[in-house]
């Protein structure tokens, strides 16, 4: 017969090994628990007691991990750091190409903002012409080649603050840094024509990085 003394500093007993056994297995017990065995002269802790070694070896060892599923021996797990980078690079490449060609066009659109409409006005009316329009379309058409120089400081540099986002999105999509800027930069690229250039191309590749980035598999990697 046994007696158990508790964290509590009461005691427990007598009660028998098949108790303490239970005890143990139940994690009521470890190894530094003290005990006193009838016969004996001293309290000793529950490691001390041999008939009882076995079994908090058993308690105290985890279990062994499951094997891996057969022919994926030595092989990375699904989902790794190196498959989502491998992933993500080609689409955050072409966005970042994206935003960077936008970002020039808007630069140059900002300069030519110094002349007023001139510059919007010439590059209408080198490829399209209002004649044969309807006279309401035609006017509509004629006030926009002329928009005030203010309006196209505003479009230019609201174009520029897209274009730096959708740059800035690749980049943290490309290196798997944050997950929250590459979205946004994939949604700005929606908008068409921020650049005045590659009118639209944004549209696929920002449904592609969304694509990936919405992945659990490559999600989990990104901060």
């Amino acid at each position: 017969m046994y007696r158990i003394r508790g964290g509590d500093g009461l005691e427990y007993g007598p009660v028998d090994a098949d108790k303490i056994a239970q005890w143990i297995r139940e994690r009521r017990l470890e190894r530094a628990s003290l005990v006193f065995k009838e016969g004996e002269t001293e309290w000793r802790p529950l490691g001390g007691h041999p008939e009882f070694s076995a079994l908090l070896q058993a308690v105290e060892t985890p279990p062994p991990l499951m094997p891996p599923p057969p022919g994926r021996e030595g092989r990375p797990l699904e989902g790794g750091v190196a498959e989502a980078r491998a992933a993500v690079e080609i689409p955050a490449i072409l966005l970042a190409v994206y935003g960077g060609l936008s970002l020039l066009a808007d630069f140059l659109k900002l300069l030519s903002a110094n002349v007023g409409a001139q510059w919007n006005t010439l590059f209408l009316q080198s490829g399209y012409s209002t004649e044969g329009m309807p006279p309401e379309v035609a006017k509509f058409m004629q006030g926009l080649m002329n928009l005030p120089k203010g309006v196209n400081y505003a479009d230019s540099l609201l174009s520029i603050a897209i274009a730096v986002l959708v740059l800035w999105g690749a980049i943290e999509m490309k290196r798997l840094g944050s997950r929250s800027l590459a979205i946004v930069g994939s949604i700005l690229a929606l908008i068409p024509c921020i650049g005045g250039c590659c009118c639209c191309i944004g549209i696929p590749l920002g449904i592609w990085a969304l694509t990936l980035l919405t992945r659990p598999s490559i999600a989990r990697h990104y901060r």
